[in-house]
């Protein structure tokens, strides 16, 4: 087995607990079961078909489930002794986050995808199911990429993510412009709506616009953990 392939099972490893995996699933039905239980209440637009997936996928589903996969990789790996292992390996620090965060993404991509994909199924069809896959994509490329580099920065990353989450995103972000600029789920949102074929709500964030940044958030997240990585002494 090489080197990378080596890293990757043990990232996998570390982030396949029953425990995380299981409040995933139980996300991913809750996400299903609101969307079923809101098309039968009443008729949505097209507005309001986005707004139960924007609710229940991107406000809980993808940024929860980013977090407990990606908060489980490189710090609890740095915690337990097992990435002193991989100091042995011949992988270069920016390798190693990179491969790193490709095992995270391997593991939250299905279990936040595919309840988003049944979800919009259930509440506007083929077109809502393609636009929350976009918007799953993307949002969980960013939420994995700043929420590794979190895990390996604080020993609290759960607790300081959560916040960030129901506090920031969910309170905060609906202040004002200005917050809601640095609010992850402003830009998944944007591809949501854009990719649902309606104009998304904050005009000045476009779909395009969303995608960069969300990319762009991923690509600085896991340059910061590669910079933590060379910096990071473990025994």
């Amino acid at each position: 087995m090489s080197a990378d392939a080596a890293v990757f099972q043990m990232v996998r490893r570390e982030t396949g607990g029953r425990g995380r995996t299981a409040v995933m699933l139980a996300l991913g039905a809750l996400v299903v079961i609101l969307a079923a239980l809101a098309t039968l209440a009443s008729n949505l637009s097209a507005r309001g078909e986005l707004g139960v997936i924007n609710a229940s996928g991107l406000t809980l589903l993808v940024p929860v489930g980013s977090l407990l996969v990606a908060t489980g990789a490189l710090g609890e790996m740095r915690d337990s002794g097992t990435l002193s292992y991989l100091w042995l390996r011949p992988v270069g620090r920016a390798r190693m986050a990179v491969v790193a965060y490709a095992a995270v993404l391997a593991r939250a991509l299905p279990l936040t995808v595919v309840p988003m994909v049944v979800a919009g199924v259930i509440v506007g069809g083929l077109q809502l199911a393609a636009a929350g896959l976009l918007a799953a994509v993307f949002g969980t490329a960013a939420y994995t990429a700043v929420f590794l580099l979190l895990g390996l920065l604080t020993r609290r990353a759960v607790l300081i993510g959560l916040v960030y989450v129901a506090l920031w995103e969910g309170v905060v972000a609906g202040l004002g412009t200005g917050p809601a600029r640095v609010a992850i789920r402003t830009y998944a949102r944007s591809v949501l709506d854009g990719a649902g074929g309606v104009r998304p709500r904050d005009a000045e964030v476009s779909t395009l616009t969303g995608v960069i940044v969300l990319l762009v958030v991923a690509a600085v997240a896991v340059a910061l953990t590669t910079r933590r990585l060379q910096r990071l002494d473990v025994p």
